[in-house]
């Protein structure tokens, strides 16, 4: 259930744009008929060249009155840095900045691009980013190639997953990807595209919906920071630009600080609490330094909590939880883990399903799909694991479950590789080890067949060397399956099961 708290429903509508022009130099650009003095565009000019290159401008920006100013400032910014993308996280926004700094490189490629960067990179004024030791810092961050991938949005709600739903289509094939856009779920892939604006408010309610839809509970707005406990999440949002861009932060509780990622740039650790009172700088630190703002958030800010899907494990865990899915959304299960262990996951159902399973930085460990699933997870005491799922049945009304058990493994998971004509390697996620003999079906070796293929790790296995003798000369079972002189083991159908759970006994001689 949603709950209001107090609300609301007002829109700051102030645009405050900051241009860093000291420390360039600057030419004149001509082709054909058309010279382009960027730097001293004025407003007119600016929404002349848009005309020129038949730019399309959002519904919603076209009667705006900031309009001119804005795109002379996204023509100045694209001058300075032609080779910087824009990281509004409204596609419509996005799209129309996107275009205009193409236009712009489109004339400064023609030549030498005319312009020193000024020895002195900037430093990050409202926020910090992580080095490669692990430390928050103004400069000197790491960039990581996978927050290409996502935006605020993504972030905020913890599903960087990465997934295939939800392309863009003015980013090129290589860099497609930036997933999860307000609305991707309770809506579809249009998201907010449809729409001329938005203010705070009704963004703050389809975020709402897409949380529903993910299976998540206990939904609340606010217009004040609430304090939340460990089983709760805590995000916020701000627009700019009347509700043509909008930005994510979510609050850490075990750091006590906020962090965001503005666009397909670094996550960010903001310095300070977010406050209607602070304007959000959009600065942002890229693949080669950090860059100044271009623009503010600044209206009200809607501070959202919800229950998080979430499974404590350790050693004495046995209680399954059911999660309720809809047909072709995601539903995503935080697994915390208590005690380190080896452990065992299940997950069944009564429709086919997908799932996917990530480390706490959402770099990918496994995929499936199936009705019944059962994996396997070391885990080490504190570390957090993250389990996407969804149903791909195409019935909009149609509602799934799934049940997921998370205990202690009673037995080993392994993954086999071949090793020789005779043996495989087989290792645990639990770090078990060993090796042993292939395995192969019966009959595997008739018609003078020197090679099989292994049943478990699918290479070469030969025959050995068998010569006359009979069954009974060998190790074998009463239902017939035996081991060759060389090691490989040779199964019959009905001893399979027993051999999968380490019950087949294999004797010399007669069995009784």
């Amino acid at each position: 259930m949603i709950k209001i708290n107090g609300l609301k429903k007002t829109t700051v509508l102030v645009l405050i744009i900051s241009m860093i022009l000291s420390g360039f130099s600057f030419a004149i650009y001509a082709t054909g008929n058309s010279v382009y003095d960027f730097p001293n565009f004025t407003e007119a000019d600016s929404m002349e060249f848009v005309e020129e290159h038949n730019i399309e401008i959002p519904t919603g920006l076209q009667q705006a009155d900031y309009l001119a100013v804005f795109t002379r400032n996204l023509i100045l910014q694209a001058y300075e840095a032609p080779n910087v993308p824009f990281c509004f996280n409204f596609t419509p926004t996005q799209e129309y900045a996107e275009a205009i700094r193409m236009a712009v490189r489109s004339y400064m490629n023609l030549g030498a691009l005319p312009m020193t960067v000024s020895d002195t990179p900037y430093t990050l004024q409202y926020n910090t980013v992580q080095d490669e030791d692990g430390n928050w810092v103004t400069s000197g961050g790491v960039f990581q190639v996978k927050w290409l991938s996502y935006n605020c949005y993504a972030f905020a709600i913890n599903r960087v997953e990465n997934p295939p739903f939800y392309q863009i289509h003015w980013l090129e094939p290589s860099e497609n990807g930036r997933q999860y856009r307000p609305g991707n779920m309770s809506i579809g892939p249009e998201t907010l595209s449809g729409m001329e604006s938005f203010d705070v408010w009704e963004l703050a309610n389809i975020v709402c919906n897409d949380l529903t839809v993910m299976g998540y509970s206990n939904i609340s707005l606010s217009y004040s920071i609430p304090t939340i406990n460990s089983s709760q999440e805590l995000i916020c949002i701000r627009t700019i630009l009347q509700g043509h861009d909008y930005h994510f932060m979510k609050y850490d509780l075990e750091t006590d600080a906020w962090y965001h990622k503005p666009g397909p740039t670094a996550v960010l650790k903001y310095n300070y609490v977010p406050s209607n009172d602070l304007l959000w700088y959009n600065e942002s630190f890229r693949q080669d330094g950090a860059y100044p703002s271009y623009g503010v958030y600044d209206s009200d800010i809607i501070f959202i909590t919800y229950d998080k899907n979430k499974i404590d494990i350790g050693q004495n865990t046995t209680t399954s939880t059911r999660e309720y899915i809809e047909d072709n959304k995601d539903v995503l299960l935080e697994i915390n883990v208590g005690d380190t262990g080896h452990y065992e996951i299940d997950i069944t159902s009564d429709y086919n399903f997908e799932y996917e399973l990530y480390d706490e930085n959402f770099d990918f460990i496994l995929s499936g799909s199936g009705t019944s699933v059962t994996e396997c997870l070391y885990a080490e005491a504190g570390e957090k694991y993250y389990l996407r799922v969804n149903f791909d049945d195409f019935r909009v009304t149609f509602i799934h479950y799934i049940d997921v058990l998370v205990e202690p493994a009673i037995s080993h998971f392994y993954e086999y590789t071949w090793y020789s004509n005779t043996q495989h390697n087989f290792e645990c996620c639990c770090g078990y080890f060993a090796t042993g003999a292939h395995v192969v079906p019966a009959g595997s070796f008739t018609g003078g067949n020197k090679f099989a293929i292994c049943l478990f790790c699918g290479g070469p296995a030969t025959s050995g060397m068998v010569g006359t003798n009979s069954i009974q000369t060998l190790y074998h079972t009463a239902n017939g399956s035996y081991i060759l002189p060389n090691g490989v083991i040779v199964l019959v159908d009905e001893d399979i099961e027993a051999y999968l759970n380490g019950e087949l006994v294999f004797t010399l001689g007669e069995v009784a």
